[in-house]
């Protein structure tokens, strides 16, 4: 019996236990709906927002209720057949679909086919893979079902003798569990679904079949060097498969195919997935190739009801700014929130992606974006929606698109998106003249632009021109209930300059927007200068200080942005962030400043040497050396002390080693490098500012520390006047400083020549 080491019990313990806590993370989560939308008969869009700490989750739901037969459903196959690749949006257009998201599962890097099997219009396109434990999605006349499907099929020859069938229109891959070869002594059939002239495995002998099943042709060892022809069908053989061939089929014989799927319940569609998320209401445990599907990203699922009338299908929007992604633990989780009996995951990551056609609208647009805001990935086959009823041409209604929620001080267009008939199919929209208001008639309108001033609920109304219109419910939220923060182009800024700061709100769906100045009371504080009502900045000067903040208010709620003198060097840094700013160019950390028992530790060879110092390590008595100008600092890990040129000093944080690399408490270092430390708490910046490197020195750039402020044109025209009139004594300082520097270099070379001269005159002359 083999020992087990104390160490491998630990760490299966830590996995066991990060796998229960993510379940109980799982759990909590809180499903907020910020939209809900008719897209057809039957068919209704809902969007959830799941916030987690102080980020979000995306999650847009299509709600199909299969009881409805004026909606159906659809597999389209990527661009139209096996091996042709489209995007969502591409196959949305194509198709015409009301909505329509990725599906299944394909190795990017092989022939572009589903994994699963897929079935079309009750007509069998590919078959399954041979792999453990996947599901499909089915669809019938009864409803949608999840169950697992399995492929059988034969070939016999006209002699009666037989062989099976692998696999229909497959590329090659391994089966599970006993990773055999699926092209190996196996017969692959190819039909004219498969659109590209490779097939399978190149090296396979093949056979063709006329559309009565009769053997025209046989190629060995290779493949025909030809698509497969329309209406027949090539058979791939090698090893066992072949050596059937040799025994059993001759040229011109026919042979009979028998291909079928089990459990075989009428199915009209068939779309493969991957592993369950939920099972009779219950959470299942995810564990089928998590390392490479596990971790935060965009998903693509579908969950069905037990009576199977209602289809959910989801599309989590993952790592974009608006959304972060989304767990499979967590994702299973959702789909026992929202009531579904049974759910599988489907292709997502890069795959994930959404299109939709509002009601009374012409065209598609993408609702869910790949991750990174990437272009959307090619996929080899989706899952559609569509409105089966003919066009009537009667009018029935119009739709409007607009924000259900705003934020104070936000202006948002709404837009009239088209007009449908009584059998929801869109109509022409050019001869109807509309306009837009609020009832309450409270909010600021400029032409279709409605800017947010009263808080609270509002009603949206679209009027037209034929009796019929639509009406909005909009919320206009205070900026205590969502995120805000002020944006400029830059933070370094001297006398007599002009900016711009902007108030950008991010909104519950993630998307950030501008807000109008003009809803709060700015002011500029610790400088001299303006704020005008859209937010330009001028200004004057610093009034002896290094820095200075704009400021807006409303109510309790304050935002500041800070600006620094641009005769000094800067260091902007964020707390749990890689992005910081030097001199306003951004740049990247390798590792993040985080905050301890309320100190900010930031690592502390990036930050001395941002700012000219020299650091040193001594591994044997962990210390980190500092070299500044004329000090040297020790600053020893884990104490709460250190040493400036010998002598010892306490501090209140010790410096810390974290992912192999020294943190020290930022205003200790920097104020002892003489320099000065400005902190932003709300937004979780700190800043750093040094004259380390720069000639300056902080008086030649303030005329005045009592400098009144500047409230005139000829004020500010005479400061300008004055402050040229200082930069022109410093330039001839500098260039008299210059002329002396290259006098006194001069002397000395006449020196230093005359002692040459000297030593040759005693050489040649001695006395």
């Amino acid at each position: 019996m083999k020992k087990i080491r104390l160490k491998n019990i630990l760490s299966l313990f830590t996995v066991f236990l990060l796998f229960i806590l993510s379940f109980a993370r799982a759990e909590d989560l809180n499903l907020v709906k910020i939209e809900e939308e008719k897209l057809t008969h039957g068919a209704i869009r809902q969007v959830y927002r799941i916030p987690i700490g102080d980020e979000q989750i995306l999650v847009n739901l299509l709600v199909l209720d299969l009881n409805n037969k004026d909606m159906g459903i659809k597999i389209v196959p990527g661009a139209g057949k096996a091996t042709q690749k489209a995007t969502v949006s591409q196959m949305a257009k194509a198709s015409n679909s009301v909505a329509m998201v990725n599906g299944d599962f394909f190795n990017m890097r092989l022939q572009g086919t589903p994994e699963g099997v897929s079935l079309l219009e009750k007509k069998l396109m590919v078959s399954p893979c041979v792999i453990e434990n996947t599901y499909t999605l089915g669809i019938n006349e009864e409803g949608a079902f999840i169950d697992q499907i399995k492929f059988q099929g034969k070939l016999t020859a006209a002699n009666g003798a037989s062989f099976p069938i692998d696999g229909l229109n497959k590329s090659y891959y391994w089966y599970e569990p006993d990773n055999s070869y699926s092209h190996q002594d196996r017969f692959q059939v190819y039909n004219d679904f498969w659109a590209a002239k490779t097939r399978g495995d190149k090296g396979n002998s093949e056979i063709l079949l006329d559309k009565d099943g009769r053997v025209e042709q046989v190629s060995e060892g290779k493949n025909f060097d030809f698509p497969v022809p329309e209406g027949k069908t090539i058979i791939q053989a090698s090893g066992k498969a072949m050596d059937f061939i040799y025994k059993n089929v001759s040229v011109g014989e026919k042979v009979d195919l028998k291909m079928e799927i089990t459990p075989d319940n009428n199915w009209i569609n068939l779309l493969g997935g991957h592993a369950l998320l939920v099972d009779k209401y219950q959470k299942v445990p995810y564990t089928k190739d998590i390392k490479v599907l596990g971790g935060v990203r965009a998903r693509t699922a579908a969950g069905v009801s037990e009576n199977g009338k209602t289809l959910y299908i989801a599309s989590v929007e993952g790592r974009t700014a608006r959304s972060r992604g989304i767990s499979l633990n967590a994702l299973s989780d959702f789909f026992v929130k929202i009531g579904a009996y049974r759910a599988i995951n489907l292709d997502g990551g890069g795959s994930t992606a959404m299109s939709i056609r509002e009601l009374g609208a012409t065209e598609q647009k993408r609702v869910v974006d790949p991750e990174r805001n990437a272009g959307e990935r090619p996929v080899v086959n989706g899952l559609g929606v569509y409105n089966l009823m003919p066009a009537t041409g009667i009018l029935k209604g119009v739709t409007m698109q607009g924000p259900s929620e705003m934020i104070i001080g936000e202006s948002a267009e709404f837009k009239f998106v088209g007009a449908y008939d009584t059998a929801l199919q869109p109509m022409d929209k050019s001869q109807i003249t509309y306009e837009f208001y609020d009832k309450a008639q409270n909010q600021y309108w400029n032409g279709n632009y409605m800017m947010a001033k009263t808080l609270g609920k509002t009603e949206v109304v679209l009027n037209t021109d034929k009796g019929i219109g639509s009406t909005k419910e909009v919320e206009v939220k205070d900026l205590d209930q969502v995120k805000v923060r002020l944006e400029s182009e830059k933070r370094l800024f001297g006398p007599g300059e002009n900016f711009t700061v902007k108030i950008i709100g991010k909104k519950s769906n993630g998307n950030e927007v501008m807000l109008s100045p003009s809803v709060f009371e700015a002011s500029l504080e610790g400088a001299n200068g303006e704020v005008d009502a859209y937010g330009n900045v001028s200004l004057f000067d610093f009034a002896g200080s290094t820095n200075a903040k704009v400021v807006y208010k409303r109510g309790e709620k304050t935002l500041e942005y800070n600006i620094f003198d641009k005769s000094y060097a800067l260091v902007e840094l964020g707390i749990n962030s890689l992005n910081y700013k030097i001199n306003d160019k951004p740049a990247k950390l390798d590792a993040k400043p985080f905050i301890e028992d309320s100190r900010t530790l930031v690592p502390i060879r990036f930050i001395a040497e941002a700012m000219g110092a020299k650091v040193d390590w001594d591994n044997e008595n962990r210390i980190a050396i500092l070299n500044f100008s004329d000090k040297k600092f020790e600053i020893p890990v884990d104490k709460k002390e250190f040493y400036v040129n010998g002598e010892k000093m306490d501090i209140d944080s010790s410096a810390k080693i974290k992912s192999s690399r020294t943190f020290v408490p930022i205003r200790f270092v920097a104020e002892n490098l003489g320099m000065e430390v400005v902190y932003n708490h709300p937004e979780k910046k700190v800043f750093i500012l040094s004259k380390a490197g720069l000639n300056k020195t902080p008086n030649e750039e303030i005329i005045s520390e009592t400098q009144p402020n500047v409230n005139s044109e000829k004020e500010v025209e005479n400061r300008k006047t004055e402050n040229r009139k200082v930069e022109n004594r410093k330039t001839e300082n500098r260039k008299t400083e210059n002329r002396k520097v290259e006098n006194r270099k001069e002397e000395k070379k006449k020196e230093e020549k005359k002692k040459i001269d000297d030593k040759i005159d005693a050489k040649t002359n001695p006395s």
